[in-house]
């Protein structure tokens, strides 16, 4: 994923933990997100992760954002919409 865009992101491993950021670098050793917030759950209104990443997390759970998160094993990286970043910028937590 290309650097400065606003991505959702999975860990491989289970449980997943899902991620919300800008794309600071995207290699084979890991994907590192500035501002990064963690999607702690999304509502079935957000019709999925690919949802989350159209349209944000609904009536969902969203952390507050940390500077730098450093995942190692990424399974999905997803461009996110401008309304979906606003909507998990706002840190729902429902």
């Amino acid at each position: 994923m290309t650097k400065g865009t606003y991505v959702v992101a999975t860990t491989a491993l289970r449980p997943w933990t899902v991620v919300a950021g800008t794309v600071v670098s995207d290699t084979a050793a890991g994907l590192t997100l500035r501002d990064a917030r963690m999607i702690v759950y999304w509502s079935s209104e957000a019709h999925g992760l690919f949802g989350v990443a159209a349209r944000g997390p609904g009536a969902g759970r969203v952390s507050p954002r940390v500077d730098l998160w450093v995942g190692r094993v990424i399974e999905q990286t997803i461009q996110c919409t401008p309304e979906a970043r606003a909507a998990i910028e706002a840190e729902p937590w429902r």
